[in-house]
């Protein structure tokens, strides 16, 4: 068996997993054979970093809005706008969402509206 990087002949004093004759051997032996994998990994890593951090931001201003909401527009008092009964939840209908932009509503029409939501976005 010869080593990776210089082509060298490994003798007995090498252990089978060994695939270079010396330290440096290795350094240089990996990093160039390796060279086209870090590049590859690097691209995808960097991909991946930069979608976490945008979809980060929007879940991060989502959160916020609807905090803020909550704090802002109490429920407690409101009934439903599309059945009448008592309002438990707020419903967002705008896209981006937006602090001021939602109907009270029950969880039953809270389910019904988002629904509808989806179907439309489908059909684009």
């Amino acid at each position: 068996m010869n080593c990776l990087n210089c082509g060298r002949e490994l003798n007995n004093k090498h252990s089978l997993k060994t695939k270079y004759c010396s330290e440096e051997c290795y350094k240089l032996g990996y990093y160039k054979n390796h060279k086209e994998e870090r590049k590859k990994y690097q691209r995808e890593y960097s991909k991946y970093i930069k979608y976490a951090n945008e979809k980060g931001k929007e879940q991060r201003r989502v959160r916020y809005i609807k905090r803020r909401t909550r704090q802002i527009f109490s429920i407690e008092g409101h009934y439903c706008e599309f059945c009448g009964k008592k309002a438990t939840e707020r419903h967002h209908y705008t896209e981006p969402i937006e602090i001021d932009k939602f109907n009270f509503v029950c969880h039953e029409c809270h389910q019904i509206q988002n629904r509808i939501k989806k179907e439309k976005e489908v059909k684009q």
